[in-house]
């Protein structure tokens, strides 16, 4: 009787631990709506709390402020770090998403990654023109 326990124990331990490990993943944006989103008051504050550490001066991104980001030229992604009004064709966006595209791991490498409204926020600024504003 005793043996017919084990294996829901089990399955419930694995659901259990795979939710865990999976929730910042799957976090969704709240239910603010994101409209002309403002480089210099949101998206310039994420980067410094997130990416200035590794790309203030190097590793091909500077994020630094808009002038910097516009003149990166990125180690893979050439002409697409920045494509303004497409943030899915924009490499900037690739590598916060859960699976990026271009190859490139999803960052920050050394997490945390960031949280679903901080890249929603990104994701809107790219879509709306990436704009200096």
């Amino acid at each position: 009787m005793k043996k017919t326990y084990l294996p829901l124990l089990l399955i419930l331990l694995m659901v259990f631990f795979e939710s865990c490990l999976t929730t910042v993943d799957r976090e969704k944006p709240s239910d603010v709506e994101y409209m002309d989103v403002s480089f210099q008051g949101q998206v310039l504050p994420i980067f410094e709390n997130n990416c200035v550490r590794c790309h203030g001066s190097y590793g091909g991104l500077n994020v630094t402020s808009y002038d910097s980001l516009m003149l990166s030229i990125g180690n893979k992604w050439q002409d697409n770090i920045i494509v303004a009004g497409d943030a899915e064709s924009s490499g900037l966006y690739d590598v916060l998403t859960e699976t990026p595209q271009f190859g490139i791991p999803r960052m920050p490498l050394d997490g945390p990654y960031l949280s679903a409204d901080d890249r929603k926020i990104i994701q809107v600024w790219l879509d709306e023109g990436a704009l200096n504003n």
